[in-house]
């Protein structure tokens, strides 16, 4: 805690400059030893991110094939998303659909999808028409065999309309 403290100069008081140092005038920062100082009060502690979710929720539920490439070519498509993307990410995230946590291109397995319920094991992909659909049933296989369910959305019905799409997932999950 800083305090002005006089030198008996008779100007008129200024602030101090930022920075510190004698202010013009006679008037210099001095500092006032008190009981309650901020690191006392808990200010300077670090503490650690508050838990998000239910516990076991996750990345736990997630299965460890996450490699380096995996990792950054799931940052580049967080950071390219389509515009059907983004709405439908603006009504997933932060726990705003079900209470349930949403992660976004997110990998599972080898494959990378473009939203994930790890707590219910749903994978969510956007389809458009120039997707290749006899490519896809491959990754639904597979994330079938790692307990994963894959709800297919076309990126045309959440942009017309984005409650009906709300609807439908949340039927397929179950709630």
């Amino acid at each position: 805690m800083s305090a002005l403290i006089s030198t008996g100069a008779t100007s008129s008081p200024t602030l101090p400059r930022a920075g510190g140092g004698r202010a013009p005038g006679g008037w210099r920062h001095v500092t006032v030893n008190t009981v309650f100082t901020d690191a006392a009060a808990g200010w300077g502690v670090k503490l650690p991110p508050p838990a998000r979710g239910r516990v076991g929720e996750g990345v736990r539920g997630m299965p460890a094939y996450r490699s380096d490439t995996q990792r950054l070519h799931a940052r580049i498509l967080r950071a390219s998303m389509t515009p059907a993307e983004a709405v439908l990410w603006q009504a997933l995230r932060g726990h705003r659909f079900l209470c349930l946590p949403v992660r976004r291109q997110a990998p599972v397995g080898p494959w990378i999808v473009d939203f994930a319920i790890p707590s219910r094991r749903i994978a969510i992909d956007l389809l458009d028409k120039t997707h290749d659909h006899a490519a896809d049933r491959a990754p639904a296989a597979g994330l079938a065999r790692l307990e994963y369910r894959l709800i297919h959305l076309a990126p045309g019905d959440v942009l017309a309309d984005l409650s009906a799409v709300l609807r439908r997932l949340a039927e397929e999950i179950g709630e």
